[in-house]
């Protein structure tokens, strides 16, 4: 029979290995993570837990939760304790720069939590802006005020260039004469471009899909996302949302059963192998952790 120590060596093991594999996989992933969180409390030794999880959508267009930790939270388990551990999981999981939500209950405590990682986390969340932006610039009804812009400030450059003189200062001939160049510009490209439509456009003509019980959104994006290339970046980003705390609270429910009456003194680090290692494996063994 081996020793508690030993098998306690071999658990730590396994679940280092197992979270190697997780996170290089999270590594490989374009598109961003949505986070659950939600609090467990042990009856039997009334320590309580928090459990986090990660969802996102594969390439393959597969929807995925993986959990990212099971922690121990000492009492008082203040808005600042809480974000303290919800913020060094998300750094140490390096999702903090793939970050698209995180889905809580309705305690208020989450209120403060919140607010506290939006202070915690500063970061440039360009994923989005670029996405609409690019989506805007297709679509907005103004996008000829942005080209001449765009078209101005270019040719005004080049001018300034070949003149040897100083970029930036132009006189109101200057305007007028790169008004008039624009407008032969837009005569020349009118022609060519009157039947392009945007990503956007095209993806509003579609017509609609009736409603059956068969129908996968995700299966019609993964067979559309060459046709709408930058819609599905966004789609696999929002569709990854959770609307609860479903996924948390399905980890949760295994953990009565790891820490019962007559296992009750195991250790945090020890919970939090088993919990997340047990996961792990169990969606390695079902093709659901690529």
């Amino acid at each position: 029979m081996i020793s508690r120590n030993t098998l306690k060596k071999d658990i730590m093991k396994i679940y280092g290995d197992e979270k190697t594999k997780c996170f290089k996989s999270l590594e490989k992933l374009k598109c961003q993570i949505a986070i659950t969180a939600n609090m467990w409390t042990s009856g039997n030794n009334k320590k309580g837990f928090m459990a986090i999880t990660g969802h996102y959508i594969e390439d393959y267009w597969v929807l995925q939760s993986c959990i990212l930790r099971f922690i121990y939270v000492r009492a008082p388990r203040t808005a600042k304790a809480l974000s303290q551990h919800l913020i060094g999981a998300l750094i140490d999981w390096n999702v903090d720069q793939k970050l698209s939500t995180i889905t809580v209950d309705n305690c208020m405590t989450n209120d403060a939590i919140i607010d506290r990682l939006l202070e915690k986390l500063p970061r440039e969340i360009c994923h989005w802006m670029e996405s609409a932006a690019s989506l805007a610039a297709q679509s907005s009804p103004d996008l000829a005020k942005v080209e001449r812009r765009l078209f101005a400030s270019t040719t005004g450059g080049i001018e300034s260039t070949i003149r040897g003189g100083v970029s930036g200062a132009t006189d109101a001939s200057t305007d007028d004469s790169v008004d008039d160049e624009y407008d032969l510009f837009v005569a020349s490209h009118s022609a060519a471009t009157a039947s392009l439509k945007s990503e956007l456009d095209v993806y509003l003509e579609e017509s609609f899909l009736p409603r059956t019980q068969n129908l996968n959104v995700l299966s019609w994006w993964k067979i559309n996302e060459l046709k709408y290339p930058t819609l599905q970046t966004m789609a696999s980003d929002i569709l990854a949302i959770p609307i609860s705390t479903v996924a948390s609270i399905s980890v949760i429910s295994n953990s009565g059963r790891l820490l019962s009456p007559h296992r009750n003194r195991l250790h945090s680090l020890t919970v939090e192998a088993l919990m997340c290692s047990c996961s792990w494996l169990w969606k390695e063994a079902n093709g659901k952790l690529s």
